[in-house]
C-alpha cells in the first residue's frame, strides 16, 4: 500500500508542476465530523494545506451535532452554492444517495473519504474515487492484533455515532474474528457526547464483569476507556484496542494500556481528494481509490509514527 501510494503523490506532484498558472477553483468538503472532535483537526489541516498549495479555495463544513439529516442539508446547499468540486463521507449512503447522485447529475464531481458506499459498483453513488480505509477490513485487522496476543472472554465495541455506516462495518469486521472463536461481542451505544463515554462504558462493565476486552472505534472513545481503566486499576486485566491514533493513545500503547490502535491517515484524507480534484478539473485527471489503512500500530511500530502525530495531530 505504501509503494502504491507514493506512486501516486509522485504522480500528483509532476502534474501539478507541470502546471505553470494556477487557477481558483472551489471545493466543498462536507464531513459528518461533530464540531470538536479532535479526530478531524488533521482532515481539516490536509485539506488547508492542500489548497494552499495548489491556489484553490476549500469549505471544510462538519455538524453542529449528531445528525444524518443535517449531514444531507449541508450537502444540498453545498449543491446550490455551484462548486467545482465536493468532498463527501458517505456516512449514510440511504440519506446521501438522492442529493449525491442530483450533484453529479448537474456535473459536480464527487470524491468519496472517510465513509466509501458500500454497495457494489452498479448500484453505488457513481463518485470519482474513494480515499480512506476499508472499514470491516480495519477492524478486522484490529481484532486479529489482539488475538495474536490472548483470547477474550467476552468484549465490547463503543459505538459514538449511531447510524454510521462505517463504524457498522468496523464493528462487523470486529466480530468476524472473535464470533468464530465463542467470543461473546456486544454493541454498546455510548452517544456522540464524550463527556458521557466514560460512565456509560462504567456502568456497562459493572454489569458485565465478565468482559475483558473494550474495542473504541475513535478517539475520545479510547480516551474514555483508557481513563476508565487506569482508574479502576485494571490495566492488563481489561484489554484495550481502538481504531485512530493521537498523542495520548500512542502513549497508552507505550505504556501497555492498550494493545493496539489503528491508523488510518485523517491529513491524507484531507490533503489527497483536494489535489485529486484539482487535477481531475485541471488536466482530466481520472483518480483512483486511495487506501489509506489500516495500518496496525503497536509496540513494535508506535515510535516511528510519533513524528507525523506531532506533526498533523493524528494518524
Amino acid at each position: 500500500m505504501r509503494k502504491r501510494l507514493a506512486v501516486l503523490l509522485v504522480l500528483s506532484s509532476v502534474l501539478i508542476g507541470a502546471i505553470s498558472v494556477a487557477e481558483e477553483y472551489v471545493f466543498y468538503y462536507i464531513s459528518h465530523g461533530v464540531v470538536g472532535d479532535p479526530w478531524w483537526a488533521p482532515v481539516i489541516k490536509g485539506a488547508q494545506d492542500a489548497a494552499k498549495l495548489l491556489g484553490v479555495t476549500v469549505h471544510y463544513v462538519g455538524l453542529e451535532r449528531w445528525d444524518l439529516m443535517l449531514l444531507k442539508s449541508n450537502l444540498e446547499a453545498a449543491i446550490l452554492a455551484k462548486p467545482d468540486g465536493i468532498i463527501l463521507t458517505i456516512t449514510s449512503y440511504k440519506v446521501l444517495d438522492e442529493p449525491a447522485r442530483m450533484a453529479i447529475a448537474r456535473g459536480i464531481p464527487i470524491i468519496a473519504v472517510n465513509v466509501p458506499d458500500p454497495r457494489p459498483i452498479g448500484e453505488r453513488i457513481p463518485y470519482l474515487a474513494y480515499v480512506g480505509q476499508d472499514e470491516f477490513m480495519a477492524g478486522k485487522a484490529m481484532a486479529e492484533r489482539v488475538v495474536r496476543e490472548f483470547i477474550p472472554k467476552a468484549a465490547v465495541v463503543m459505538i459514538t455515532e449511531p447510524g454510521h455506516v462505517g463504524l457498522e462495518a468496523r464493528t462487523a469486521g470486529i466480530k468476524s474474528v472473535l464470533e468464530p472463536l465463542g467470543v461473546k461481542v456486544d454493541a454498546l451505544d455510548v452517544t456522540v457526547d464524550p463527556a458521557l463515554h466514560e460512565p456509560i462504558l462504567e456502568s456497562y462493565l459493572i454489569g458485565h464483569p465478565e468482559v475483558d476486552m473494550v474495542f473504541a472505534l475513535g478517539p475520545s472513545d479510547a480516551w474514555a476507556a483508557i481513563s476508565l481503566v487506569k482508574r479502576w486499576g485494571k490495566v492488563g486485566q481489561i484489554k484495550l484496542a481502538t481504531i485512530d491514533v493521537d498523542a495520548r493513545i500512542a502513549q497508552a500503547i507505550k505504556e501497555g494500556v492498550m494493545i493496539c490502535a489503528i491508523a488510518q491517515q485523517p491529513y491524507m484524507q484531507g490533503f489527497i481528494p483536494v489535489v485529486w480534484l484539482y487535477l481531475h478539473k485541471k488536466v482530466g485527471f481520472v483518480p483512483p481509490d486511495v487506501p489509506t489503512g489500516p495500518a496496525v500500530i503497536d509496540k513494535t511500530n508506535v515510535d516511528t509514527i510519533m513524528w507525523q502525530i506531532e506533526t498533523t495531530g493524528g494518524a
